[in-house]
C-alpha cells in the first residue's frame, strides 16, 4: 500500500512510521524540514526495506491510498494560552487545506484519510461533543477533515487517549514536575498503549466498516493519579494540589480535569485486540 504520514516524527508518527515500513508498504513522510525527518528515521528504520521518500511543503503529493495526517505540535507542550489556542487550530487546518488542493488533481477519491484528534472533543462526564476550548479545536479539525469528501472516499477522526510507552512525551513531561498528587473528586483520563494505537491505526485503515470517528483508547480508563504516578520514583513525597488549580490561565489543565469514561465501542465491536487493556499492566512494561 501506498501510505503518505503527515507528522511522522512525533512520538505516535515515528512508531507507526517503523511498523508500516516494515510490514513492506511504499511510504512517504511529509514534514517541514526534510533533513529533520530524515534523521529521526535514519537510524531506526531497515535497511531491508526501501526507505520512505521524504517531502516537505514544496513538493508534489503523491497519489497515496492512504493519508494518515498526525501533524501539530503537541497541545501539552508548552503552556496553553489563548493565543496558542488558536495557533495550533489554524496550523493544522492548513495542513488539511493543503492536503486538499494537492491532491484533488488526481481523478481517483478511493483513497483513505487518517486524521489525529482527540477524546478532549467530549464533554466532561459525557459521550457528547463538548464546547470548552479544546473540544471546540478537535470539532473544527473534524469538520474540516469531513469535508474534504470529494478526496477522500472514507474519512476517520482518530479521538485519542494519551498515548503512553517508554519515552512517551506524557510521561517526561510528567518527570519535569515535582511529585503531584490532586486532591478533590477523582477524575477518569483515557488513554492508549503506544503499540495499541499503532496496530489501531493499521487496523482502522484495513476495515472499512470503520467510519467518521474512532475512539483510540484502552477499555479501561485510568483514575487522575494512576497516571500522575507513572513519573520516575522520588525521595520526596507527592504535593496535594486541589483539582480547582487546573482551571487556572494555561488550559493544560482541562486535559487532566475532564470526566473521560470513553470506551472503544468500535474497536472492540469489531474484534480488535488490545494488548495492554489496564493501566496496571502496562506499568510492568515501562
Amino acid at each position: 500500500m501506498n501510505i503518505l504520514i503527515i507528522g511522522a516524527s512525533g512520538y505516535l508518527g515515528r512508531a507507526l512510521t517503523v511498523k508500516l515500513h516494515t510490514k513492506g508498504n511504499t511510504l512517504y513522510l511529509l514534514g517541514r524540514d526534510k533533513n529533520k525527518t530524515f534523521e529521526v528515521f535514519r537510524p531506526i528504520l531497515s535497511s531491508r526495506v526501501t526507505f520512505p521518500k521524504i517531502l516537505d511543503y514544496k513538493d508534489e503529493l503523491p497519489d497515496a491510498d492512504a493519508v494518515i495526517n498526525l501533524a501539530g505540535e503537541s497541545i501539552a507542550a508548552k503552556p496553553l494560552t489563548n493565543k496558542r489556542l488558536k495557533t495550533l487550530q489554524n496550523s493544522r487546518l492548513d495542513v488539511l487545506t493543503h492536503l486538499e488542493n494537492k491532491l484533488k488533481k488526481y481523478s481517483r477519491k478511493d483513497r483513505i484519510l487518517i486524521q489525529a484528534s482527540a477524546l478532549g472533543i467530549y464533554r466532561d462526564k459525557s459521550s457528547s461533543i463538548g464546547n470548552d476550548e479544546l473540544a471546540l479545536i478537535c470539532k473544527a479539525i473534524e469538520d474540516k477533515a469531513l469535508s474534504l469528501n470529494s478526496t477522500f472516499s472514507r474519512i476517520i477522526a482518530l479521538r485519542l487517549g494519551i498515548i503512553l510507552g517508554k519515552n512517551s512525551p506524557f510521561i517526561q513531561n510528567i518527570n519535569k514536575l515535582p511529585p503531584i498528587k490532586f486532591i478533590g473528586k477523582e477524575k477518569h483520563i483515557g488513554w492508549i498503549s503506544i503499540d495499541d494505537a499503532v496496530n489501531a491505526v493499521i487496523f482502522i485503515i484495513n476495515n472499512n466498516k470503520i467510519t467518521k470517528n474512532c475512539d483510540l483508547t484502552a477499555p479501561y480508563p485510568a483514575l487522575r493519579n494512576e497516571l500522575m504516578a507513572l513519573r520516575s520514583s522520588s525521595i520526596f513525597p507527592a504535593i496535594p494540589i486541589p483539582s480547582w488549580c487546573l482551571k487556572f490561565k494555561d488550559k493544560r489543565g482541562l486535559l487532566l480535569n475532564k470526566e473521560q469514561s470513553i470506551i472503544p465501542h468500535t474497536l472492540l465491536e469489531l474484534g480488535f485486540t488490545f494488548s495492554f487493556t489496564t493501566l496496571n499492566e502496562l506499568k510492568k512494561s515501562l
